[in-house]
C-alpha cells in the first residue's frame, strides 16, 4: 500500500508538472499576440517593455512574459489588452462610465436586457392581446440576436411617425412621450447591438454569468464583521476559483 500511494504521488506530480508547463506554453503564445494596447482606452501605450507575470494556477504557478507600457489617458503602466469588451446593461450611469473609461472598446448592450426592454415596448402597445404582443416582438428578438439589427431599428423608427399602428384598436400612440421613449432607448444604443458578431469571437453577450459570480464572491467575503488580509483574501480567492472549477481534490494530491 506504501508503494502505491507513494507512485500515485509521484504519477500525479508528473502529470500537474506536464499540465503546468502546456498551460504556460500557451498563455506565452496568446500574449505574444496581444498588442501593446491600453485595455480601456485602446491607444497604443507609450514605453513598451517586456515583463514577466507570474499567474497562480491549480497546476502550481505559471510565469508568463508579456508587454507592458504607460498608458497617456490614464496616467499609469498597464498591462496591453489584445481587445476590450463591455457588457453592461442599460443604465445611464454605466454607459457613462464607459465612455470615460473605455473609449475605443467594443461596446455591447446586454442582449437579455435589450429582450427584455422590447417585450415590455411589445406588452405597451398590445396591453390586452397577449398574441399579438409576441407576434409584435418575437421576429425583433429573433433578427437582433442573429445580426440583423439594422431591421430591427427600422421597425422601431416606423412606429415614431405612427402610420402603421395609429388606426390600430388596441393602441393610439399619438403625442405619447412614453412610447417615443422607449422606443428611442434602443435608437441611442443602435451601435450595441451586434450580438451575433460578438457571439461569433467567443464573447459573451449578456453580464449575467459575471454578476452572478461576483456576487457569489462579495456574500463569501464582505459579510459583516469580517475582514481580510490582502495574502488571506487572495488565497481564499484562489480556493474559491478551485471549487468553482472542479479542481479542489488537486489541492490534496
Amino acid at each position: 500500500m506504501k508503494v502505491l500511494l507513494e507512485v500515485e504521488a509521484q504519477t500525479l506530480a508528473e502529470g500537474r508538472e506536464w499540465t503546468r508547463q502546456r498551460l504556460e506554453e500557451r498563455l506565452q503564445a496568446q500574449a505574444d499576440q496581444i498588442g501593446a494596447l491600453c485595455p480601456q482606452s485602446g491607444l497604443v501605450l507609450k514605453y513598451v517593455r517586456m515583463r514577466e507575470f507570474s499567474l497562480m494556477t491549480c497546476v502550481g504557478t505559471v510565469k508568463v512574459r508579456a508587454a507592458y507600457g504607460f498608458s497617456s489617458v490614464m496616467q499609469r503602466w498597464l498591462s496591453p489588452a489584445r481587445e476590450v469588451l463591455v457588457v453592461v446593461d442599460g443604465a445611464l450611469w454605466l454607459w457613462s462610465l464607459i465612455e470615460d473609461r473605455f473609449s475605443g472598446t467594443t461596446q455591447t448592450l446586454d442582449f437579455y436586457h435589450g429582450s427584455q426592454r422590447l417585450w415590455e415596448l411589445a406588452h405597451y402597445l398590445y396591453p390586452h392581446d397577449a398574441a399579438a404582443a409576441r407576434a409584435f416582438v418575437e421576429p425583433l428578438l429573433h433578427q437582433l440576436r442573429h445580426g440583423e439589427s439594422s431591421r430591427v431599428i427600422t421597425r422601431l423608427e416606423q412606429i415614431l411617425p405612427k402610420p402603421s399602428l395609429q388606426d390600430h384598436p388596441a393602441h393610439d400612440d399619438r403625442a405619447d412621450p412614453q412610447l417615443e421613449r422607449q422606443i428611442q432607448y434602443f435608437l441611442n444604443h443602435r451601435d450595441h447591438l451586434d450580438y451575433q458578431a460578438v457571439a461569433e469571437r467567443g464573447a459573451p453577450i449578456g453580464s449575467g454569468a459575471v454578476e452572478s459570480q461576483c456576487s457569489q464572491f462579495q456574500d463569501r467575503f464582505k459579510r459583516t464583521g469580517q475582514f481580510w488580509t490582502r495574502p488571506g483574501l487572495r488565497n481564499l480567492l484562489a480556493l474559491g476559483v478551485m471549487i468553482q472549477n472542479n479542481t479542489f481534490a488537486y489541492l490534496w494530491n
